[in-house]
């Protein structure tokens, strides 16, 4: 990559990230949504762009998240600063100031607000990153089902017997993972559970 590029990267990811953890690409979250739709006359496409598609989505939603919490650092930091800049102050000129005055001075600090504003900003992003990485798993499990469909000779049937075939294979299907779901859910609240005691 050339260092023009880099700069450019550099500057729109912000002067935290260094060159080293920058990825080979940017994809914009326009370009990873058009990703989702499935074209059922182009199965295997789909399926093989699948995993790609859905490590794209991943890597920018880690890359997001590492952003976001080094900004939750730069806010306690900022915090720090403003709550002892507030308490110098008042030192200064011999005022007395209680603990709600200082966290309140704390709150509308310029640079609080400015860091406080940036970290909402990453905040939304890690969740639309979030939703669209649920979004990838979900089209995986449709995927999967088309596959079973189509393996079934569902689309070239038109109905018939390739069709209820596929109509058994699909609900036998969905019992199945309907009860993984329920037994996963069983075991998730089994441990929350027990932790409670």
């Amino acid at each position: 990559m050339a260092r023009k590029e880099m700069r450019v990267i550099s500057e729109k990811l912000g002067p935290e990230i260094e060159e080293s953890y920058l990825p080979e690409r940017i994809d914009s979250l326009e370009r990873l949504e058009q990703g989702l739709p499935i074209d059922e006359n182009a199965l295997n496409e789909a399926w093989l762009q699948q995993p790609d598609s859905f490590y794209r989505v991943a890597k920018q939603l880690a890359l997001m998240t590492s952003r976001r919490d080094a900004k939750k650092q730069e806010l306690a930091e900022t915090e720090a600063k403003a709550d002892a800049e507030t308490r110098e102050v008042a030192a200064q000129r011999k005022e007395k100031i209680t603990e709600p005055e200082i966290k309140a001075a704390v709150r509308l600090d310029p640079d609080v607000l400015k860091v406080g504003k940036e970290l909402g900003e990453l905040q939304y992003r890690v969740g639309v990153l979030g939703a669209l990485e649920r979004s990838y798993e979900m089209r995986q499990k449709a995927l999967t089902k088309l596959v079973d469909l189509y393996i079934a000779n569902y689309y070239r049937s038109g109905g018939g017997e390739g069709s209820r075939s596929a109509q058994r294979a699909l609900a036998e299907h969905n019992s199945r993972s309907t009860r993984e779901r329920l037994l996963e859910r069983r075991q998730h609240y089994g441990r929350s559970s027990d932790s409670d005691d």
